[in-house]
């Protein structure tokens, strides 16, 4: 049976990549592990799949009933196919791909493991994406529609929905750029067939009645901080007269150096292991009859508390509740962070193709890196004691850098309700040991690299702001300093801290003597 359309709603605008962005696809780079998606003409672009995947489910956590009238659903024999049909994004022509490496690490050795180590072809920050989305809308559905997509537009215009793979890791955040078109088409008159066959509509961008806007739960965090000394993370190729370069990534027509994401969340990962194992917390999977080296590598990460702020690879239980929570996504996301300063793309390229160490100190001039040196370094014949032949190399050290701030976010939405407290207790104690100079950042780090000193750490809560504002999640703008090292704790207010000491302890306890929550 036909359904009766009376109007539809159309969005059609340009969402730009406010972080790098990863779609995968078939690709024909053999080079690379994760290649982005293409079109049949080549071109990069977002599968309306994903885009309505992500849509999908930002409305299904504001309002599961109207999620399943609009986006459609399926039980049993009962159900009906989506009323919003989103398109196919095209990338804009000028987008840069780059390519970031990863690595997981052995939790024994402390080095690479064996047979984790991929390539990933990004979308460079900057990067516009065309969006077209339309709702088709049946009577009784305009106003709950109506008010829904304005929602979801100011979440796309705050930057609070992310696309494709690595959302946690840095990648995949987008904002809607202000010269969007909202509109409302009729299709019950002559008139507006023809107007909408025109692609005109009556105008609805600024008709939101003053909404609400829905923010999911999670805690923000932003660090101030800076390098003590060099800090940089690798980059995969090599220069002409220095090995090892540090990683940029294009920024509106520039290029800075970042840290990415990725690299972040790995070191914060590694001390809240170290934390965890040193408490003698059991593994959640104790099985270790696979010679499947990616099933070693993942019981190796499952740790309870750990797995729900930092992620585990996705797994599948028919038996579960369906609102129940399976650890999966990370709750902790954490941004990529990039220098203050820009470099034109033309000058980094002469930094990298200097062919003597002239060219290359003139070339770090001209990106005014005046401060950054070519160092050498030597592996050791155990044999003689000399010099072992062929490895010799140099890398190039940043000094004097200036970076943005560290933003992480915790979602709670990914946490079940009594591990909140102690999940947050955890975060906060590597979030000490960060700011005691325990955590170094991105390569070299155990040669003299990759130290930092934190200034303060600011922490804000969104989508609780009726939470009152005493209680252990209720945070207001809350910034903790830093002195000599030393995270002022007792900045989060005494009952606070007596709130997660006392909800840390009960978990403790719970974990380490064999009982489960």
């Amino acid at each position: 049976m036909a359904r009766i359309i009376e109007s539809r709603l159309r969005l059609s605008g340009k969402l730009l990549a406010e972080t790098p962005i990863h779609v995968g696809g078939i690709g024909n780079d053999s080079l690379v592990d994760l290649a982005l998606a293409v079109d049949g003409q080549g071109r990069y672009y977002i599968p309306g799949t994903s885009l309505a995947g992500v849509l999908r489910a930002w409305m299904q956590e504001y309002d599961a009933n109207l999620t399943q009238d609009l986006w459609g659903f399926q039980d049993d024999d009962r159900g009906h196919v989506s009323f919003i049909l989103v398109e196919d994004s095209l990338v804009n022509q000028g987008a840069i791909a780059e390519i970031r490496d990863g690595v997981g690490i052995n939790r024994s050795f402390g080095a690479a493991a064996d047979k984790i180590k991929y390539d990933r072809a990004i979308l460079a920050k900057g990067s516009l994406i065309n969006l077209d989305l339309t709702v088709e809308l049946q009577t009784g559905f305009f106003e709950r529609a109506l008010n829904a997509l304005h929602l979801l537009i100011m979440a796309l215009r705050d930057g609070e929905i992310k696309l494709g793979a690595a959302k946690t890791r840095g990648l995949g955040k987008v904002k809607l750029i202000d010269d969007y078109k909202f509109e409302q088409q009729h299709l019950l008159t002559p008139q507006g067939i023809i107007d909408s066959l025109r692609g005109k509509g009556k105008n609805l961008k600024n008709n939101n009645f003053n909404l609400k806007r829905y923010r999911p739960a999670q805690l923000n965090f932003v660090i101030k901080w800076k390098p003590v000394h060099a800090l940089m993370v690798k980059t995969e190729r090599d220069g002409m007269v220095v090995n090892i370069l540090p990683l940029t990534s294009a920024v509106n027509h520039e290029v800075a150096l970042v840290l990415p994401g990725s690299s972040i969340k790995g070191a914060l990962r590694s001390q809240a292991e170290r934390i965890i194992r040193t408490l003698e917390i059991e593994s959640i999977n104790q099985s270790t009859d696979t010679e499947d080296v990616k099933q070693q590598f993942d019981q190796q990460i499952e740790l309870p508390l750990i797995t729900t702020i930092f992620g585990k690879s996705a797994i599948s239980n028919n038996n579960q509740a369906k609102e129940s929570i399976i650890a999966g996504l990370a709750a902790l996301a954490v941004d990529d962070c990039y220098s203050q300063q820009k470099m034109p793309v033309t000058k980094w390229q002469q930094v990298e193709d200097a062919q003597n160490h002239e060219t290359l100190y003139a070339a770090l001039d001209a990106v005014n890196l005046k401060q950054t040196q070519q160092a050498y370094h030597v592996a050791i014949d155990r044999w003689t004691g000399g010099a072992a032949e062929n490895f010799l190399y140099s890398n190039l050290e940043p000094f004097g850098v200036k970076w943005d701030e560290i933003h992480l976010k915790l979602s709670l939405k990914r946490i079940p309700k009594n591990e909140q407290l102690p999940t947050l207790a955890l975060l906060l104690l590597v979030l000490r040991d960060l700011a005691a100079g325990r955590i170094p950042l991105g390569y070299g780090v155990n040669r003299g690299m990759g130290a930092i000193a934190i200034d303060s750490i600011t922490i804000k809560a969104q989508g609780i702001e009726d939470i009152d504002k005493t209680a252990p999640l209720g945070f207001n703008n809350i910034t903790l300093r830093v002195q000599d090292g030393n995270l002022n704790l007792q900045g989060l207010g005494e009952n606070r801290l007596q709130a997660l000491n006392k909800e840390w302890n009960i978990w403790l306890e719970c974990n380490t003597t064999g009982v489960r929550n």
